[in-house]
C-alpha cells in the first residue's frame, strides 16, 4: 500500500527483523501492527523509543481505540492508531502523509 502510494517504504515481514533493522537504520516514521508473531507492536514501540526517540510511531490495529493494548501503545509513545481493515486507500495515504515529518519520504517497519 505504501509503495503504491509513492512512499519510500521498507517493509519487514517479521517483527524480529524489524527490531534489528531499527537498530541499524534511521527512519522518518515507523508504522507497525499491534499483533504480530514473535514481538508485538508494543515491543517495536519500545525499541523505537530506545533507539530513535525522535521517530514517530503509528500503530495499525483491528482492535479498536478502546482496546487495552491500543491504549497501552498510545501511552507508550505511539503517535496515533490507524484502524484496520483499511476501507479507503486514499484515507490511509492522507493519514500517513499527515504524520510524516520529513519531506523526502516515509520508511515503514511492520
Amino acid at each position: 500500500l505504501m509503495v503504491k502510494n509513492e512512499f519510500d517504504a521498507e517493509v519487514m515481514g517479521e517483527s524480529d527483523k524489524a527490531i534489528e533493522r531499527i537498530k541499524e537504520q534511521k527512519y522518518d516514521l515507523v508504522v507497525t501492527d499491534l499483533q504480530m508473531p514473535k514481538f508485538s507492536g508494543l515491543d517495536v514501540i519500545a525499541m523505537v523509543q530506545s533507539e530513535q526517540p525522535e521517530t514517530p510511531v503509528l500503530l495499525m490495529s483491528g482492535n479498536g481505540d478502546g482496546d487495552v493494548k491500543v491504549q497501552k501503545a498510545l501511552a507508550s509513545g505511539a503517535l496515533a492508531v490507524l484502524d484496520k481493515p483499511f476501507k479507503d486507500p486514499k484515507s490511509v495515504r492522507e493519514f500517513l502523509t499527515s504524520h510524516l515529518r520529513a519531506p523526502h519520504g516515509i520508511k515503514s517497519v511492520a
